[in-house]
């Protein structure tokens, strides 16, 4: 008789183990697959400098954005404003989370703790953002020189409508690379604060939630 009871109890120590187990391997499973999630949405910021739109109209050399993912330069006062408004949207947060964050049906709380999320995620990348676009300007004020010196050339005289069409072309293309290597100066920095306002969110939202906003942005 207390051979049997020894072996009930061991049988039933056995299965809580395994249950206590398989719940951290489901847990462990969870936070890795989360984790790659918000990888592939961070990820996703280094298509914007391949496609920002570079155009050269009236003389005007323009990068959109400043070749800064719009992802990077959402601030907290962006989610107040009314996504039904068209002219809520600006250009520097068009096409970025926040489209699909407005998508949402959020509770009242959920938005009170979205706004302080970005809030601090503002904070966070404020410095990084502001060395970017000072980087930035610097290089558009190169570029430009160098537009203003073939628009002067082609208007003298000294240069063909096709060349000056070719030059053009190659001025753009080599301005791209150079906003693409001031971007991977602050890389770091501003993804760091994007995955840590990206866990926030995440927490903050349902598990229904997250997964409509992580499938609105693939």
């Amino acid at each position: 008789m207390k051979n049997t009871f020894l072996k009930l109890t061991a049988a039933v120590l056995f299965l809580a183990a395994l249950m206590t187990n398989c719940k951290k391997t489901d847990a462990y499973l969870t936070e890795d697959f989360l984790n790659e999630q918000i990888e592939l949405l961070v990820a996703k910021t280094d298509h914007f400098i391949n496609y920002a739109e570079i155009t050269f109209e009236n003389g005007i050399l323009f990068m959109q954005n400043e070749g800064i993912s719009p992802d990077f330069t959402v601030i907290a006062t962006d989610f107040d404003k009314d996504s039904d408004n068209p002219s809520s949207f600006t250009s520097k947060n068009e096409g970025s989370f926040l489209d699909c964050l407005r998508k949402l049906e959020l509770k009242d709380d959920q938005r009170i703790w979205i706004r302080k999320a970005l809030g601090r995620y503002e904070d966070c990348k404020a410095s990084a953002i502001k060395r970017t676009r000072a980087a930035y300007q610097q290089l558009l004020l190169e570029y430009q020189k160098q537009a203003d010196r073939i628009e002067q050339l082609y208007r003298l005289g000294y240069i063909t409508e096709k060349q000056y069409q070719n030059k053009i072309a190659l001025l753009r293309l080599e301005f791209r690379k150079g906003a693409r290597k001031l971007q991977l100066k602050e890389d770091k920095a501003l993804k760091d604060c994007y995955k840590q306002f990206l866990r926030e969110l995440k927490s903050i939202l349902s598990e229904k939630q997250w997964q409509l906003f992580y499938e609105c942005q693939r």
